[in-house]
């Protein structure tokens, strides 16, 4: 017997692909990647602020904030990684497959978007690489307390005027 075996974090590099594991075609995509974000700042118990300025979509949130650790962001925005969610229950409007940061990661990767994460006076600039892990350049910056995750799509991925209005 022949077994063919595909990981799945492939899925994730194209745009022909994301759909699938995202649940969503290419045109909801810009907003199912502000609904992921939210709702991790929801699960850190955090009051969330969305923006959105041309391309860039910005979810800041006053929680916890993340680690202050280089290692930990390129392994949590890998879309290598595997399933890992926050959620004990899944709730059926908030999900708890563990896909979610993967799918965001995938959009930055599939159209050669940008994406930085302010957490604990560090910027992150995150690169995610074909071969699922993402590189991290870390700054020092003045953040605020919570988490700003900033996300760039690139242009095959259409970005509207309403796209805060589904999360």
């Amino acid at each position: 017997m022949t077994l063919f075996e595909r990981e799945d974090w492939s899925l994730f590099r194209t745009l022909n692909t994301l759909g699938q594991k995202a649940g969503v075609p290419v045109r909801r995509l810009a907003s199912l990647v502000i609904k992921e974000l939210t709702d991790n700042a929801l699960d850190a118990g955090a009051n969330v602020v969305l923006r959105h300025e041309g391309r860039w979509i910005y979810v800041e949130d006053d929680g916890p904030g993340l680690p202050d650790d280089t290692e930990f962001m390129a392994r949590l925005f890998s879309i290598r990684r595997p399933l890992s969610s926050s959620k004990l229950l899944r709730l059926p409007s908030r999900g708890a497959l563990g896909n979610g940061l993967r799918v965001v990661v995938g959009a930055i990767l599939a159209s050669k978007g940008k994406m930085f994460v302010e957490t604990k006076g560090s910027r992150f600039h995150l690169t995610p690489r074909d071969d699922g892990t993402t590189s991290v350049r870390r700054e020092s910056c003045e953040s605020n307390e919570g988490t700003l995750v900033a996300v760039h799509l690139g242009y095959s991925v259409p970005v509207e005027a309403s796209v805060l209005a589904w999360s």
